[in-house]
């Protein structure tokens, strides 16, 4: 990897950096299942938090998500990954309706029915819209 330049550092301290496609880290993608190393890192860094709304768990201790599910053919790359706290993520896991705020999309992951039993369900009586 090419190092950066004292002008690209100044950059993104500023906010105003673009930097070329090969140093992106979010650029990156794994032909594994998992997301590690430094696409794990990216992610982490560009989401900060848990991607639920609402939520505020720091990304650095949450799981690295698909949201188009890998075994349906989601790749492991920075535009289909976000991070979920393990609660949010085993609640996308079950089937449970989750919208994400992953770069400002609303996003619906649906594995299955959504149970609607207000004794299990966390998010009986969301509005899914």
């Amino acid at each position: 990897m090419v190092p950066l330049t004292s002008a690209q550092v100044r950059q993104m301290l500023q906010g105003t950096a673009k930097l070329p496609a090969a140093q992106n880290l979010l650029n990156r993608s794994s032909a594994a299942r998992f997301a590690g190393g430094k696409l794990k890192e990216a992610v982490v860094l560009r989401d900060g938090t848990c991607q639920a709304y609402g939520c505020t768990r720091p990304a650095h201790s949450a799981e690295i998500d698909h949201r188009i599910p890998h075994e349906r053919g989601g790749k492991t790359a920075a535009e289909n990954l976000q991070a979920l706290c393990k609660e949010h993520h085993d609640i996308k896991s079950h089937g449970l309706l989750l919208q994400t705020k992953r770069a400002g999309a609303r996003q619906t992951s649906r594995a299955g029915p959504p149970r609607t039993d207000p004794v299990t369900s966390p998010l009986a009586g969301a509005d899914p819209g």
